[in-house]
């Protein structure tokens, strides 16, 4: 199992053998320091080696960021690259010129991508148009649309808040958040790799 959670303050390591390499392929750790995207300083040659055994990988809200190429957080980061695509800031204003809070820091809703199914996923069960908790001033743009579970609409902007791609899981809102649906979230993810909370 390895979850990439936002808000550590720093890296939690696993144990490692001289090489360098993991010695506890069932068990990550995060990227995250604070809010801040980056992976240039930290070696990212063992999550790859992790998500190429096929085991569930979980990135949750800047977790998800991660995933992606790059950010233009703090300037143009490069990230794990399991997902081609960029992360993007949401501009100060919408369309229509109008002002747009930035974070969101709401419940908005999540609705069915057009190219995939929610069945056999973390999202099986959850209506489309369910209420899930964010908060960020980034969002991710996918290279390849087919990777995106569900999109949401934020101040005339319709992004990405969840993506699956083979054994990797990207959600942008906080299912711990996001009550007793979110919690299903959470369910149906470790059922799929069979462990029980």
């Amino acid at each position: 199992m390895s979850i990439c959670w936002t808000k550590f303050s720093s890296i939690i390591k696993q144990k490692s053998n001289k090489k360098g390499r993991s010695t506890n392929p069932s068990w990550s750790w995060s990227l995250c320091r604070g809010n801040e995207f980056t992976a240039n300083e930290y070696p990212i040659e063992p999550i790859h080696d992790f998500v190429k055994t096929g085991k569930q990988f979980l990135g949750i809200c800047l977790g998800m960021q991660l995933l992606f190429s790059q950010s233009e957080e703090f300037g143009i980061n490069r990230g794990l690259d399991l997902i081609h695509g960029n992360i993007v800031k949401f501009p100060k204003t919408n369309n229509e010129n109008n002002f747009l809070q930035v974070p969101q820091i709401q419940w908005n809703k999540i609705h069915k991508s057009r190219e995939k199914e929610w069945n056999n996923s973390p999202l099986e069960g959850i209506n489309d148009g369910e209420y899930m908790y964010f908060v960020h001033s980034f969002y991710a743009i996918p290279k390849d649309e087919n990777v995106i579970l569900s999109y949401t609409e934020y101040g005339g902007i319709e992004y990405a808040s969840s993506v699956i791609k083979d054994n990797i899981v990207g959600l942008q809102f906080h299912p711990e958040k996001s009550a007793k649906e979110g919690i299903k979230i959470y369910q149906n993810w470790a059922s799929q790799i069979s462990i029980k909370i």
